[in-house]
């Protein structure tokens, strides 16, 4: 039954939004748990339940009879002791577990829910190894948020890829506070955190180079943290921290990062949530940046560099495929990271870039290298050039 049907006007916290009858619906606001709330699984969709803008409020939808998973993972939902359960919407508004209904509201974590990897899923890319970030739920299975493939020889990230969900994604949560960067074991064999230390920057730059003023902070020219599957990109407070490793990051210069590509970020979720559909990406690095040292002469850029082996390296450029499967359309965009460059790039794909096409991208400045030259290809056409690109076939040019 839609929320269309029977509506209701049920005041919360003086606010009124739409009910259904005979569904359930919870204000993400004012009616989760506080401070812990529960993950919501679908059972039918085997995806995360998520919220939706209903007028100016955030709310989480179930249809009367529909099963979901409550849980808490790495932790426990308090009121049951159980790290997961079954629950069935009721036509009370209530969650029926085991015989018993509850209020979502009595249904908190006890602690923080907390993600986790699966590693060694088979190959993936060129030379890569196929990993996991979510949540592990006893009883139920895993259930992925972002998939990664690493480059263990490099120690690299070659993409990552996820979901952008355009329906829900104007609902996400914010949270200004940011978890840290976590290594987990078996990816580095170098300290990844010192790596993007400034000081570390700065040591490393004189060693290789013989000029330390390369780095340059104050015109953010250090090399940051650079998200691959962005934590905005995701609606709930517990995937956005998911994002929080370094396997899902590569050194990209704070001026693109927080420049250029930080709005190739804001264009994808606007699209996504225009269209109101899932937006498919993947995001990834390709080769190594090269800066010349005191006497002219290219050098590669790699932050790890321990026992004669070059890891970490910042890549030359980094590249995002997003695909809406509803509409089968694509695009590529890809950024070159470096804010030294002079003049215009020489590009991967053929026929120089679309970028005018795709009238959803805005707010880029192409004609800043230092915030990062941006161009943008058919998928179709970068894949020639970058074996990482996925292949989807004949998908149209996504340009609205």
């Amino acid at each position: 039954m839609g929320l269309s049907s029977y509506l209701l006007l049920l005041m919360v916290a003086g606010t009124a939004f739409p009910r259904a009858m005979a569904d359930c619906a919870w204000d993400k606001d004012t009616e989760f748990p506080a401070p812990y709330p529960p993950l919501l699984f679908s059972v039918a969709a085997e995806r995360t339940v998520l919220p939706v803008l209903d007028g100016a409020n955030r709310v989480v939808k179930l249809a009367n009879g529909e099963e979901v998973i409550t849980a808490c993972p790495g932790t426990t939902i308090d009121a049951l002791g159980l790290e997961a359960a079954t629950a069935t919407c009721t036509s009370s508004n209530k969650l029926r577990i085991n015989g018993q209904d509850w209020d979502l509201a009595e249904l908190g974590c006890k602690s923080r829910p907390k993600e986790s990897l699966q590693k060694n899923l088979g190959p993936c890319g060129s030379g890569g190894e196929m990993h996991q970030i979510g949540f592990a739920i006893p009883g139920y299975g895993f259930y992925p948020t972002i998939t990664v493939c690493f480059d263990p020889i490099f120690e690299t990230t070659l993409y990552s890829n996820y979901i952008v969900r355009g329906a829900n994604i104007a609902a996400q949560d914010t949270n200004p506070d940011r978890p840290s960067f976590k290594s987990d074991t078996g990816f580095f064999t170098v300290s990844a955190d010192t790596c993007y230390q400034q000081d570390s920057q700065i040591a490393l730059m004189d060693a290789i180079l013989g000029d330390s003023s390369v780095i340059d902070v104050g015109k953010s020219f250090y090399f940051a943290r650079g998200h691959l599957a962005a934590d905005a990109d995701f609606v709930t407070e517990q995937e956005q921290d998911a994002t929080y490793y370094y396997i899902n990051a590569v050194p990209q210069w704070q001026s693109f990062n927080n420049g250029n590509w930080k709005y190739l970020e804001f264009s994808v979720r606007d699209m996504a949530a225009a269209h109101g559909s899932d937006i498919v990406v993947w995001c990834g690095g390709w080769d190594v940046l090269q800066l010349d040292d005191v006497n002219g002469n290219p050098v590669d850029i790699f932050l790890g560099l321990t026992g004669g082996e070059a890891v970490i390296p910042a890549p030359d450029i980094t590249w995002r495929v997003v695909y809406d499967p509803s509409s089968n359309k694509a695009a590529a965009i890809v950024g070159v990271n470096n804010p030294y460059l002079t003049a215009a790039p020489s590009m991967l794909c053929s026929g120089g870039s679309i970028c005018d096409q795709l009238t959803w991208l805005h707010d880029i400045n192409y004609s800043d290298y230092e915030a990062g030259a941006i161009y943008c290809c058919t998928v179709q056409n970068l894949a020639t050039a970058i074996p990482n690109v996925p292949d989807l076939g004949s998908a149209g040019l996504l340009t609205s």
